[in-house]
């Protein structure tokens, strides 16, 4: 009778010591291969660390502000949101490493469709100057478009200071040409007829002078066409006459040095307003001075 209380003593603590074990051990098998959330998610990649576009992340195309500066960049065209054709003018006010001012157009994938670059018109070094240029880009109409303006490092090239505006590829627009200069031989340069559109508008001769401001795309520039129309020039009235006159005034006008360069810029402006068929002749001066541009060609 002892021995065989004893045997169902020890079956219980046997049958006991069973079940402890197995719930150990399903306990280890269960947290070993069951998978976590951390294991099932794909977790972000690590990357290099970028400088966030001034005004924040990707902007929406709804009118949301955009900030137009960035730690001594400032973009004043193209203004966010604004209609575009090929090529843009980029123009504002910069202080960069050599004074050089980088433009990248891109889709909103991110595909580079433009390239480009500007020289700030700084008076000296660490101070601000203005710069424009003219990036031409690859996109359909309608298209949304980022232009980004900054700084590449001295250090090591990564974009810095970075200004992002959003565009829009224009499905209306207008198409005209500009003059813009190429040496080739004895004496000044020569003047060329290059195409240009723009949105539809009906300031069309104002348009058509800021793009021969502006200066050759990169393409062009490669090619050896240049504008010998100085940086800082800035119109305050152009009015066309009923009798075909012209009348194109400056506030600010740094003549060019030496004939030449001064009676290139002149005739890159007269031939691109003579190209329309309300205009016959051109009056120019600075602040109503006409004898600023009236320089000889030796």
């Amino acid at each position: 009778m002892i021995q065989r209380t004893q045997y169902i003593i020890i079956s219980i603590i046997a049958t006991i010591v069973f079940i402890i074990a197995a719930w150990f051990l399903l306990s280890f098998f269960s947290q070993r291969f069951v998978a976590s959330p951390a294991d099932t998610i794909k977790q972000p990649e690590e990357s290099q660390p970028v400088e966030e576009p001034a005004g924040g992340r990707e902007p929406s195309w709804d009118g949301t502000p955009v900030n137009t500066s960035n730690n001594g960049i400032s973009v004043r065209a193209p203004v966010p949101y604004a209609d575009v054709a090929s090529p843009v003018i980029v123009a504002g006010n910069a202080i960069a490493f050599e004074n050089t001012v980088s433009v990248t157009v891109r889709d909103a994938d991110g595909r580079v469709v433009g390239r480009g670059f500007a020289t700030a018109d700084a008076p000296d070094a660490g101070q601000s100057g203005p710069y424009q240029t003219a990036v031409a880009f690859n996109a359909a109409p309608g298209t949304v478009l980022y232009v980004e303006v900054f700084e590449a490092s001295a250090k090591d090239g990564t974009p810095i200071h970075m200004v992002r505006i959003p565009v829009r590829v224009a499905r209306n627009v207008s198409s005209f040409s500009i003059f813009l200069a190429k040496e080739g031989g004895p004496g000044c340069p020569r003047t060329f007829a290059v195409r240009r559109a723009v949105p539809s508008t009906v300031a069309i001769a104002r348009v058509a002078l800021e793009h021969v401001f502006a200066g050759p795309a990169r393409e062009e520039w490669e090619q050896g066409y240049r504008s010998f129309v100085p940086q800082g020039a800035v119109i305050k009235r152009l009015e066309i006459g009923a009798d075909g006159v012209a009348t194109l005034d400056f506030s600010a006008y740094a003549v060019p040095n030496g004939a030449c360069p001064a009676d290139t810029a002149r005739v890159q402006m007269e031939k691109t307003l003579l190209q329309f068929p309300t205009v016959t002749s051109i009056k120019l001066s600075v602040n109503g001075d006409a004898e600023a541009f009236l320089q000889e060609v030796r």
